[in-house]
């Protein structure tokens, strides 16, 4: 490391650079705050896969192309050798036929339901308020209340 001092002129242009590129570069501090809206930032340390899989369930999110996409393009983009390398990196103990039929079979994807959603399904409330609609009502009732009258919320 050069530990002689800059000259004026130096330090003025060291200074003028650095300037000019914090002026290019978004702020993001504080980094907590910045952070803060990525929603995906708590799924940080775990794989795409998990993460596709766990969106998948919980929203209805997909991430992963379907299945139909992929067999639309078996022997032609797909040939049987890129199905074998691939099956070969991931360590897939199937043979060709079997990766065929899945991406021939239809897709069963189970989705996380909400309790308002699950409980309107059920005939026995079909001629009351959706339940859906009297969860929304509650809770907004209740934040108004804590926001007008927070004394009154201890």
């Amino acid at each position: 490391m050069n530990t002689q001092a800059l000259s004026k002129q130096q330090y003025e242009w060291v200074e003028r650079a650095v300037n000019h590129a914090c002026d290019r570069i978004s702020p993001v501090w504080p980094l907590d705050k910045s952070i803060a809206v990525n929603p995906w930032w708590a799924m940080r340390h775990e794989t795409m896969p998990l993460v596709a899989a766990k969106l998948q369930y919980l929203g209805n999110i997909k991430m992963l192309i379907d299945k139909s996409y992929y067999l639309s393009l078996w022997n032609s983009q797909i040939t049987a050798e890129n199905l074998a390398k691939s099956a070969a990196t991931l360590n897939v103990k199937a043979d060709q036929d079997s990766l065929l039929a899945y991406l021939e079979s239809d897709e069963k994807n189970i989705n996380w339901q909400h309790l308002g959603d699950f409980l309107d399904q059920q005939i026995c409330h079909s001629h009351k308020m959706p339940w859906r609609d009297e969860i929304v009502h509650q809770i907004s009732q209740f934040t108004a209340l804590y926001f007008q009258y927070p004394e009154r919320m201890q």
